[in-house]
């Protein structure tokens, strides 16, 4: 059974509500100009592919994603409760050790998608990853309603880590991390808040 406008709508002020003021903390902490950062390098085998800019922008918007997919009300609560730990806990991590890394210079006027991300995101931030939360936590709980989701979900997860990477906008090892602390976050979540008794959606 697919869910009720009102459900669509409740959901949305609930994410927007909690999920805003800590986007708005990335682009305070981002902005930052007074802050020394630790310098970092990316591998040297992580080739640079600025083409990709446009599927890893699409991924920013995949933790919206949860509003319409979850189904059961209480995976969703996980969902958002655990976006804002997670989250919280990369920000933290922003703040009191910032870091930053040096993306390569583009050749030739092209490219114009990657040079207006650029342009408004600094390249600071990079350890951990916070673009992969949102990813990941979807992933999660869409699995936890029905692991049949697997199937589809890691592949683009896949992807959508190949992108991050290759825009330089983080090194694997941060996107690792950043997958640790989705899952940590989920799993706090679910051993803390109760299940409630009641009846689940069948699988497809």
């Amino acid at each position: 059974m697919g869910l009720t406008i009102q459900q669509v709508v409740s959901r949305a002020f609930l994410l927007l509500g909690t999920t805003g003021p800590l986007f708005a903390t990335y682009f305070w902490i981002n902005q930052r100009n007074s802050v020394e950062h630790a310098p970092l390098t990316m591998p040297d085998w992580v080739p640079f592919l600025p083409i990709l800019a446009l599927p890893y922008l699409a991924l920013l918007w995949t933790p919206t994603l949860g509003i319409f997919f979850i189904r059961e009300q209480q995976c969703f609560v996980r969902y958002v409760i655990s976006f804002v730990i997670a989250y919280g806990t990369v920000a933290a991590i922003w703040i009191f050790f910032p870091s930053e890394m040096t993306r390569p210079e583009l050749a030739g006027d092209g490219w114009s998608v990657y040079r207006e991300m650029v342009s408004v995101d600094r390249p600071v931030c990079i350890l951990p990853c916070g673009h992969i939360v949102g990813p990941m936590l979807v992933c999660y709980f869409l699995a936890q309603e029905n692991h049949k989701h697997l199937y589809w979900l890691i592949p683009i997860l896949v992807f959508g880590s190949f992108c991050i990477i290759a825009t330089w906008q983080h090194r694997p090892v941060d996107v690792l991390i950043g997958m640790i602390i989705a899952s940590c976050a989920a799993w706090i979540c679910q051993r803390v808040l109760p299940t409630k008794p009641g009846p689940h959606p069948k699988a497809p």
